[in-house]
Order: structure tokens, then sequence, then C-alpha cells
């Protein structure tokens, strides 16, 4: 064909060499079945080179060097002279003086061939350094072994070594001097991290070990922090997307601590995985003898104990889904047992429809109908309860001890693409009446062609409508309603109070991209509260993209929020604000920050896991790569309530400062320190 199928360099850089002035094929010197080749120079020097990669070989030189006895540069091959199977070579010099009177007689030079060749083994063939506090002050030590297992020499090519990672390293500069047939030599590595979160790289060795000329040895490490625990799916699947959802448990195994569920997807198909909350281990997976359909689990949530067990359940939603007499893909929701993993009910909609997306969203309520168990709702945005408008969705309420449907729910104005149904939340005592109340999202209401949208409260025992909240701002999209969330009682009237996102929805900065606001209501005269924006705004960043209402996590004993944001900065963010007053308290940022990881898209909090009292929190990141895992198969991060007060940049702009103890001049300088409690 003509193609090129090497391109062959000199190993040395001296200008004087002019490699190349000659040039001899060879007979096979390294057995691998192909011919080799022999380039001269005018340095006299010869060099053998692997005839099938281009690899250097070998370097000869005359035995009875002379300053001109132009020696190599007229090199050729033989063919086996020696009876070693293997081509020879012969090298003229014709300038030498055998020691005569007389003046360049010349000298040939006949080598057999050199190439006895090295075998290299390593041990081991990765390594993993496992976790490493960032407290510790000491590196974590590893030993790597080479072995040269040939009756030839391994010589190291060109740089000999290449590690590009400042938290490995060597123990000291790497002996990369010849290493004969039959010995052995170890290296030293150190794995050093401050931060929190997995390390990785290739340590790579260039050697003349042909089979493999390029030696690779993975090394891992992990930054472990008693504050954060890493979960990760085991095993880890291309497009796993964990963490696309989560949710904070009761206590699942019996250790009197919070515990963790997080979505997972394998083979096409979504799960969900329990984890313990105190050591991040692997508790039981939730799922279904048939593994499901393509979006089971896409959405779930926690139910409050339906069964007297003192464990909560699992509701599970798969908008795909058909049950026995519906029709295909209406989708369908599943309660778990959360003690056993066992099947408790399947429910499917009274008005199932070919692609109703029933069981899109899903979630946990308090008690509605006084028999002292957790009952859930589901919502199915896509259904079309009247005959001209489409997609304009319902709800459901079901009863967590039978099953059976308590209330169905629809919109006041059921308007075309209303997606009312699209976000469903349980909620404490909104009105009063001792029990659970539910807010339902219709992000697509509001009239074509603006699609402002809606929320909806009503009453968890009755199922009739107690009030709808529409956006301030009535003259742009902003998908208001798209999440919603109930919030631990925030204005000391002893009710819960709404929390309802609008991650589209723009303001003055920016040119009014949609940058996304967070509202938040009282359940006693429905007036707004405060509005929450992103302590850091960034445009398209969608703030909002996940909120849950929350348990006292900073000692005042009232809720908190947790917003996501998930397409913030380069991997996203999530924000910690008060519930009395939408002050900010802290930023979360991935441990791990990779481009669209997509920190934020799901966000939760567990009872309390790490002895304090309070709740804990846990962050989804669907798109990040774990080390050495394959692409977006996602982590989920659980911070605890006593991680310590820290400076975090985002929130830190302008010029670097020093913040030190002891008597200092006033300076009028103020900084927010992100923390859970109180700094003495």
């Amino acid at each position: 064909t003509g193609d090129q199928l090497n391109a062959i360099s000199p190993t040395s850089n001296d200008s004087k060499l002019s490699f190349g002035t000659s040039l001899s094929a060879v007979p096979d010197t390294n057995l691998d079945s192909y011919d080799d080749l022999l380039i001269g120079s005018n340095l006299q020097q010869a060099f053998l080179h692997d005839g099938r990669t281009g690899f250097y070989l070998w370097k000869f030189e005359s035995p009875n060097e002379e300053t001109n006895g132009s020696f190599a540069r007229i090199p050729a091959g033989l063919p086996d002279a020696n009876g070693d199977g293997r081509g020879d070579i012969l090298i003229g010099a014709e300038n030498e003086n055998p020691g005569t009177d007389l003046a360049d007689v010349g000298r040939s030079y006949a080598f057999f061939s050199p190439f006895l060749a090295p075998i290299l083994n390593v041990e081991p063939q990765s390594i993993d350094f496992g976790e490493h506090s960032v407290t510790r002050h000491d590196p974590t030590i590893r030993t790597l072994r080479l072995t040269n297992e040939g009756d030839g020499t391994l010589e190291f090519v060109g740089s000999g070594v290449q590690l590009y990672h400042d938290k490995f390293t060597f123990s000291e500069p790497p002996d990369l001097s010849p290493l004969p047939g039959g010995a052995t030599r170890d290296f030293t590595l150190h794995f050093q991290t401050y931060e929190v979160g997995e390390e990785a790289v290739n340590l790579r060795f260039f050697t003349n070990f042909l089979s493999v000329p390029t030696l690779e040895i993975p090394l891992l490490g992990v930054g472990v922090d008693t504050n954060i625990t890493i979960l990760r799916a085991d095993p880890q699947t291309q497009q796993g997307r964990f963490g696309t959802e989560v949710a904070g448990l009761s206590d699942m195994n019996g250790d009197g601590f919070g515990d963790v569920a997080v979505t997972v997807r394998a083979n096409g198909r979504w799960g969900i995985r329990l984890f313990d909350g105190v050591s991040g281990a692997s508790i039981r997976k939730i799922s279904l003898e048939d593994g499901g359909f393509y979006y089971w689990g896409i959405a779930f949530d926690s139910v409050p104990d339906v069964n007297l067990d003192g464990i909560d359940e699992i509701v599970v939603g798969d908008p795909s889904r058909r049950l026995p007499n519906s029709p295909t893909q209406a989708g369908a929701a599943y309660l778990f047992d959360g003690a056993t993993g066992d099947l408790i009910h399947a429910v499917a909609s009274i008005n199932a429809e070919w692609l109703g997306l029933f069981g899109s969203a899903v979630a946990g309520i308090p008690d509605t109908n006084g028999d002292g168990r957790g009952d859930f709702i589901v919502g199915a945005y896509a259904e079309d309860p009247g005959p001209t408008a489409f997609d304009v969705g319902r709800a459901y309420i079901y009863d967590g001890s039978s099953g059976e449907l308590l209330h169905e729910l629809v919109s006041e104005f059921q308007t075309l693409n209303a997606n009312f149904g699209y976000s469903v939340a349980g909620t404490g005592d909104l009105n009063g009446d001792g029990f659970g109340d539910v807010i339902v999202g219709s992000p697509g209401e509001g009239g074509h062609p603006v699609f402002t949208g809606r929320a909806y409260i009503f009453d968890g025992s009755s199922g009739e409508l107690l009030w709808f909240f529409f956006p301030p701002d009535l003259e742009t999209p902003n998908d208001f309603g798209k999440e919603v969330s109930g919030i631990p009682d925030i204005d000391n009237d002893g009710l819960w109070d709404i929390a309802i996102a609008a991650p589209g929805e723009g303001y003055n900065l920016d040119g009014g991209l949609p940058l996304g606001r967070v509202y938040v209501y009282s359940s006693f005269d429905w007036r707004l509260l405060y509005t929450i924006i992103s302590p850091d705004p960034k445009r398209y960043a969608e703030f909002g993209e996940s909120i849950r209402g929350i348990p006292d996590v900073t000692g005042d004993t009232h809720g908190e929020l947790l917003v996501g944001s998930a397409e913030e900065g380069t991997n996203g963010r999530a924000y910690l604000f008060n519930g009395v007053n939408g002050t900010w308290l802290r930023t979360f940022v991935s441990p791990n920050r990779s481009d669209r990881g997509f920190f934020g898209q799901s966000v939760a909090a567990l009872p309390d896991a790490d002895g304090d009292g309070l709740w804990d929190v846990v962050i989804g990141a669907p798109g990040e790569e774990p080390a050495g895992s394959p692409t977006d198969s996602g982590r989920a991060y659980l911070f605890y309530s006593s991680t310590p007060l820290g400076l975090q940049p985002p929130q830190l702009p302008g010029l670097m400062r020093s913040l030190r103890t002891g008597e200092m001049e006033p300076r009028g300088l103020f900084y927010r320190i992100p923390g859970w409690k109180r700094l003495n």
C-alpha cells in the first residue's frame, strides 16, 4: 500500500550523529519471526532496531575504537553463523589500522546476535494504596518489583519512567540502570494526599522488552475524611448513573443510626442499593425478581413505617412498566419492606393510559388516615384527564398498609402540557389536622406560550385542595413547581412549611438567563417568607434542580433547606440554607471534581449517622467517574453534620486574606465561614 509502518529515531540527540548514513536488513535476531534493521552513523556506532516495531534493541561500537576508523559506515546482516537460530551482524571499519605501518588498512567485525531477550515481569500489576486519611502526615507506602526473567539485559529507554501526579511519588529517584537477566529491582512508592477523593494515575516504564515496550502500572488511592463517606456502586457499570436519586432512611440494620438509599443502573435497568450511614457499607439491594423495566427505580423515596416494625419502607416508581390489565408503558409503583427488601404492594393507575408515566414521581407521606402508618403518593404527569388537553397529569395518594387508593388529585386548571404530578412531596401537617399532607408540582401550567408553572397543596386526609401557588414573575417560563418539598416548621406555628423550586427562572444577572430560584412559603397563611438564589450564581445553573426540606442540622430546632444546582460550575454544587430566614449556611462541593459530574442532581438528609444528634446530608453526583471506573458510573457523598467549619473559595471572592486568632487591629473585613455549628 505504500503506507508508513514505523518512523525510527535515534536514542541520542547528538547533532553529529548523522543517524541513517547506511541501512541494512538483518535476519531475525530476536526470534519474533521478523527481520530487523541495522542502521549506521557518522559517530562510529551502529544501531539494531526491531523490524516489526522499530523499537531500539542494541548499540554496536568497535572493540578497537579509533578516532577516524569509520566504524559502522558499512553494516550488513548475516544469516545465522553460530547455530543459535538468530541472524548475525557484519560491520566494517574501513579506516582502522590493525597495527601495521600501513594506514587505513581497515577491519570488519562479525557479531553474533547480541539480543538475548529480556522478559519483564512486574508485581503487583496494579497498586491500590487503599484509603489514606487526609489528616495523616506520613504517606501510605507500597513496593513495586520488576524482575527480568529473560537472559538478555533489560534496558530503560528514553526517560525510562513517567509518573505525572503530585499525590503519587517515588521515595527516592528511581534506579534506571540496566537490569541483568535473572535480576530483580524494587521501587518504593508513596501516596500522600490532604484532599478527600479518589486519585489515579498510570506509572509507565519504557524498556527494550519488545512484548510490552511501554509498561503501565495503574496506581489508585483514596483520600478519606471521617466527616465524609464516599458511596459507589459495586460493580461499577458504564452509564450506571449511581446517585441519580438519593434518599435518607431510618435505621435499616439495627445499629441505631440513619442509613442511605441510592439508585444505580446496570445492564440498562435501574436498581436501588441501601448503604449503612456510619460506614458506607452496602446493606442490601432492592429489586424485583424480573429485574424491573428500563426506568424502574428512576424515582423512589422513603415511606414512614408501614408494617410497624420500626423501619422505614421504600416506594419505587417505574413509569415504563406495564402491570396486568394496563396499557403498555402506563407505569407502576412498588412499596418494599425496608427491613427485608420484600415487595409489599404493586399499584397501577386507575386511569392507566399508554405513556401516562405513572410512577415518574413518588414520595412517602406521614400517616394521612389515622391508622398510624405511613402512606405514599404517585405522580403521573402525562396522563390526560380531559378529552382535549394532553399531558395534563394526575397524582394519586395510596394507603401504605393496604395499598388501596385513597385520593385522586387533579389540577384546578387542566391546561395543555401542564405536567401536573411532575413532582410530588409528602409533608408533615400543613393545616393543623394532625395528618400528613402533600405538595404537587405542575411546572408546565400557565398557558401557552409562557409555561410559568404552579404548585398545589392538598389535604392528605381528605384529598381536598388547600391552596395553589404561582410564581411572582408570570411573563417568562421558569419551571415553577419542577421540584417541591415540605420543610419542618420554620416560623414557629407548629406546622410544616413549603419550598417550591423554579430552576428555569432567571433574574437580572447575566442577561436574565435561567439561573434558578427557590421560593419558601408559610403554611399558616400561605404568604411568601423569602426567596433564595444561589450564593454563587452561574448562567444556566438551574439552581433548585433538586430541593429537600430537612430537620434541624444547626441546633436551632427549626428545619433547614438543601438545594442542589447540578449545572453550576463545571461539576455542580449543593447548598444548605437556614430554614428560618433563608441565610446561606454552607456550600457542598464534590471531593472529586470532574467536568459535568452533576454533583447536586439529588439531595437528601438522613437521621443522625455520626452520633451528634443532628441529621446528616447525602448528595448524588451521577456523572462522576470514580478512578478506574466506566464512564458516568457515578458517586454519592455522605456529609456528616460534624463536618468542621472551613473556608471555601466560591464564597470568598476578591483578594486572598489570612484569618488568625489573637489580638488584631479591626480592618472592616467580613467573611462568612461555612459550617454547621456555632464557631466559638
